[in-house]
Order: C-alpha cells, then structure tokens, then sequence
C-alpha cells in the first residue's frame, strides 16, 4: 500500500509540478525505481501505445461512391437478364426450326422439280392419289400447283424454272394470252391457294382439302 501512495504522489507531482521534478522531490527516483521492480507495477516501463486517428473520410462511405456502385450493379444485372431471355428466345425457336425441318425435309426434296423435263414426266394424278391416301392434304396441293405448271409448260404457255416466281409465271401468262384472258383469274385463285398452304405451312382437313381441290381441277382443266 506505502509503494502505491508513492507511485501515485509522484505522478501527480509530474503531472501538477513538472518542474518540481528533481529539486524538492516527494518521492525519490531510487524509491520509484525500487516501485518498477514490484511485481504488482510490471507495466509501469510499458511505452505508451497511441492508435492513429482514423479519417473522417475513411470511416464511412461517400453516397456519391455508393450510389454509382449500386447502379453499376443494377447495369450488369439488366445486361445478365438480357442475354438470358435472348438465349432462351433463340433456344426455343431454334429447336422448333430444326424440328419442322427435320420433319418436312424429306418430303420437301421429294417435292423439288429440278428442270422442266423432270417436271413433264411426273404422273400427277398418282402423286396426289398417294398424298391423299395418306392424309398428307398439304402435299397433294403441292402436287396439283406443279401439275398445272406442267400442263401450261407442255401448252408452250410458260418455261419452267425452280427459280422462277409465281407473279413472274402470272406475267408470262398476260404476255402469251392477253391481259383479259378468262384464265388468269383462275390461275391467280389457284396459285393463291397454294401459296396459303404451301408456304403458309397449313395443315388442311378432309373437308378443307375437298374445297381446293375444286379449284386446281377446275385450274388443270381449263388451260
């Protein structure tokens, strides 16, 4: 207890009378040194540890800076978005591509007349009887569309080419039979049956089929 009351008198000495330090001494140098060797003062010789002071401006964040931070992120979460639902768009539709043409490319290269010659010596009339019996409505149109432009190629009427349009075939026909011809309009009906269905990928019933077929007999017929 004496070695605390000294040790606390000296520092109130230094602290109130620093200059009273080394000339009229309450406690004496060798009595504190004699204190620093208790084993109860062990810190006494400790340095002093003074932790910097942190900046203002480092202690939190400028709103500013938070701000452009959160609206990057929103960036980059719009842009993520984006590529996903492309990617889903593209996926969906090009598995349904890839399905209908696995689907119709064998009938289609079935279907492709070449040259005008390969196109005289089909049998139409069997052609669509088979479509038919199958079910197959949409390629018996196709069949009857090139059984017309059979009969008008071997009539001298037109020139057969894979290439050619159908308003190129149309006026062809105004050329060869006059702007007024009764036949263009049945022509034009026919061919725009078959532009429906064909390229319109239509799926047509028994009934629907028995329709047109009216129109592309009555089309062959009067050539």
């Amino acid at each position: 207890m004496p070695k605390r009351l000294f040790l606390l008198l000296y520092f109130l000495q230094a602290i109130l009378c620093p200059n009273a330090i080394g000339q009229n001494e309450l406690v004496t140098q060798a009595e504190v040194e004699e204190i620093k060797k208790d084993k109860e003062y062990w810190y006494a010789d400790l340095p002093v540890i003074v932790e910097p002071e942190t900046p203002s401006e480092k202690k939190s964040i400028s709103i500013p800076a938070f701000v452009g931070t959160l609206l990057n992120y929103i960036m980059w979460a719009l842009v993520a978005i984006a590529i996903v639902l492309v990617l889903y768009y593209l996926s969906q539709n090009l598995d349904f591509n890839w399905n209908q043409k696995t689907e119709t490319t064998a009938v289609s290269q079935s279907l492709e007349i070449g040259s005008e010659r390969e196109l005289r010596e089909l049998n139409y009339s069997q052609l669509v009887d088979e479509a038919v019996n199958k079910k197959d409505y949409r390629t018996a149109v196709r069949w009857y569309y090139l059984w017309i432009l059979k009969e008008l190629s071997a009539r001298d009427k037109i020139v057969y080419d894979k290439f050619k349009t159908n308003n190129e075939y149309k006026q062809k026909l105004k050329e060869v039979l006059g702007g007024n011809h009764t036949y263009l309009p049945i022509f034009g009906t026919a061919v725009k049956y078959y532009e429906y269905v064909w390229f319109g990928n239509f799926p047509l019933s028994e009934d629907q089929f028995g329709a047109l077929e009216v129109e592309f007999k009555s089309a062959i017929n009067k050539i």
